[in-house]
């Protein structure tokens, strides 16, 4: 099947008033409103000079993965060559860059990066190069964009969302929940019409970085363990037919023994059997042990 092709927006956008324009009306961006609607004091106590030099460089940090995205180079800044190391560790294909969404009435926005997953499936990225990751912000941002992005794209889906965090050292991809539409619906409303919103929407439970690190190494050996574990069993399987053609019970070599049982009842007792119908039986032969800790892998 041919991959479905985005659809262009036809906004016009004034990099230098930063302003958004649909056919002669002037559009609302998302940040601002984020600003205003939800978190309003995310920058309060930060100097404004320090935050017009983060946010120049943080503006040059974009143009140029925006410049070099799926080319060969790149200058030798530490953010970008961070970006294109988790670009390549996490497989990641850019679909579009700065990719402007719009519901063509109220507002408009470039998502920084769309990733293809799919024919008609797509993950949208938002980089941050500030300090800290503030990631309630940008949880409710990329939820607006993807709701954006659908409405314009009614074919595509949104699977995932990605805050890309690249400051200095750190280089961390953070994979954010999804606000529901009705929500964004809501809080967009609000803004249309000069009302405050009221956020009520429980925050993200962040995992630790080494968790999401972790995640691909645990997969692979996960993979490999049920790989060898096949392997194994198609061995003692054909071992055990063998045993039985021989009549044997056991085979001893210089490095493994294999020892053949055969098929047998077991006794059990029947828990619930005996708590419902001889409970004063069932309380008196109850024993309490100590279970040793433990954690369980699930492989999505």
């Amino acid at each position: 099947m041919r991959n479905i092709e985005l659809k262009e927006s036809g906004v016009v956008f004034d990099d230098d008033k930063h302003t958004y324009h649909l056919d002669g009306k002037q559009l609302q961006g998302i940040t601002g409103m984020i600003g205003r609607q939800l978190f309003p004091d995310t920058y309060k106590s930060v100097p404004k000079d320090i935050l017009e030099k983060a946010r120049k460089r943080g503006s040059t940090i974009h143009r140029i993965i925006q410049d070099c995205d799926n080319k060969a180079f790149y200058p030798n800044i530490i953010e970008v060559q961070n970006y294109f190391e988790l670009k390549d560790k996490y497989k990641l294909i850019t679909e579009a860059n700065e990719y402007i969404v719009t519901d063509r009435e109220h507002f408009a926005s470039p998502i920084d990066i769309v990733y293809r997953t799919g024919t008609n499936t797509f993950s949208l990225a938002d980089l941050k190069t500030t300090n800290k990751l503030y990631t309630e912000s940008v949880r409710w941002q990329l939820s607006i964009y993807a709701f954006l992005f659908e409405l314009q794209n009614p074919k595509c889906k949104v699977d995932k969302l990605f805050a890309i965090h690249l400051h200095g050292e750190i280089k961390e991809i953070v994979e954010l929940d999804r606000i529901p539409a009705d929500i964004i619906c809501e809080l967009l409303q609000c803004e249309v019409d000069g009302k405050q919103y009221k956020n009520e929407v429980e925050p993200m439970i962040m995992a630790p970085v080494e968790f999401i690190k972790a995640e691909p190494e645990l997969k692979e050996i996960n993979e490999k363990i049920k790989e060898l574990k096949s392997k194994k069993d198609d061995i003692l399987n054909k071992m055990m037919d063998l045993l039985k053609t021989n009549n044997d019970k056991s085979y001893k070599g210089n490095l493994v023994q294999v020892i053949y049982k055969p098929e047998t009842e077991r006794i059990s007792v029947d828990n619930e059997k005996l708590q419902n119908d001889y409970a004063d039986a069932y309380n008196a032969c109850i024993k309490v042990s100590t279970v040793k800790e433990s954690i369980t892998l699930k492989v999505l």
